[in-house]
């Protein structure tokens, strides 16, 4: 292999990793064009949660203010609490969440029966 080959090979593997880095740093911020408004952010949180075997979300409150979606009422169990968050937390332009969904004592798992 001739020494200008091996420049050409050294260069564009020097430029596919250095792309590869660049793509790697992208940015996790969602340009405001992109992002959806409070009222469609608490639409399509309350469509995922519905369609979410998990979670009963006839049980929950959605709001969403400021990017920060609050999560009120009563779950069945912990696994659907935290379930819950984990949705609301994939949801592109989240900033917070406030999940103050309580385990429902009559069904949840420290309940007792007598």
């Amino acid at each position: 292999m001739s020494t200008l080959t091996k420049l050409v090979v050294v260069a564009v593997i020097v430029i596919g990793v250095g792309l590869l880095a660049l793509g790697g740093c992208a940015s996790s911020v969602v340009p405001p064009g992109m992002r959806y408004s409070d009222a469609e952010t608490t639409s399509v949180i309350q469509a995922s949660l519905h369609a979410n075997d998990k979670v009963n979300a006839r049980q929950l409150g959605v709001d969403t203010r400021a990017r920060v979606v609050y999560l009120t009422g009563l779950v069945d169990t912990e696994e659907a609490r935290r379930e819950a968050g984990r949705v609301v937390w994939s949801m592109s332009g989240v900033q917070g969440v406030m999940n103050e969904l309580t385990v429902s004592e009559s069904t949840g798992a420290g309940s007792t029966t007598r």
